[in-house]
Order: structure tokens, then C-alpha cells, then sequence
């Protein structure tokens, strides 16, 4: 863990977020996410009991490989560099990096699912402290 002193903490990464990367170029693990539970925060688990999160695939939905020739043109508009864009293989590779991450971002959501339903005693507890 690069963290120093997350788990003396008593805090640990999400299950279905070690060892993922979270940038857009699958190279590196920038964006992390680390929690502790008690009686009334727990993250869900799956079948084999390993808590639920993930990093959102931006690219899977929108800006999709493939689709560069549907944005050619503002490609074109804007790109400012020397190469010839009306070549398929440089429009692609402008496409994928790095005329789609600058128009979403490098790094993509990471997420977690939280359960939610232990609000009532949370509140009984509280109120029994008074």
C-alpha cells in the first residue's frame, strides 16, 4: 500500500479498486479510495464477500473507439498541431490521445456501493447518547 499509515488507520482500499488504473491510458493507478466501516457504514459485498467498486470505463460509452470520423471535423477545427489529419491512421491516433481526454478527462470515476438502509439505527443511537 502506498499510503503511509492507511491501514494503522484502520482504513483500506475497495476490493474492486486494487490494483486497477484510473486513467484513461491504462498505465497507471492515480485515483484511490480508501474507507472504514462501522456498525452503520459498510460497503456492499459481492458473492465471494469482497466489497463492490469499480473505475468507470468512460470510453466504453461515449467517445467510443471507432468513432473518430463522426468528430473529424472538429478535430480539424481545433487541432493546432502539424500532422496531417486527413490520414485515418493519424486521425485515429489524435482521437484516442489526445483530442477524447481533453474533451472528458484523463482520469476516469471510481466508485463504490454503499449501503444505505442503516439510517434508523443510526438515529436510535444517537438519540439514546442524550
Amino acid at each position: 500500500m502506498w499510503c503511509t499509515g492507511v491501514n494503522d488507520a484502520g482504513f483500506r482500499e475497495v476490493h474492486g479498486l486494487i490494483g486497477r488504473d484510473t486513467n484513461a491510458s491504462h498505465t497507471e493507478a492515480y485515483d484511490r479510495l480508501f474507507v472504514t466501516s462501522n456498525d452503520y457504514f459498510q460497503v456492499a459485498t459481492d458473492d465471494n464477500d469482497l466489497e463492490i467498486g469499480d473505475v468507470f470505463e468512460l470510453f466504453d460509452y461515449v467517445y467510443q473507439d471507432g468513432q473518430e470520423t463522426s468528430y473529424a471535423g472538429v478535430m480539424r477545427n481545433q487541432y493546432t498541431g502539424s500532422r496531417d489529419l486527413t490520414d485515418p491512421a493519424r486521425l485515429s491516433a489524435y482521437y484516442r490521445h489526445p483530442w477524447r481526454k481533453n474533451q472528458m478527462s484523463d482520469h476516469f470515476p471510481i466508485w463504490f456501493e454503499l449501503l444505505t438502509d442503516s439510517t434508523d439505527d443510526f438515529m436510535e443511537s444517537k438519540l439514546a447518547d442524550y
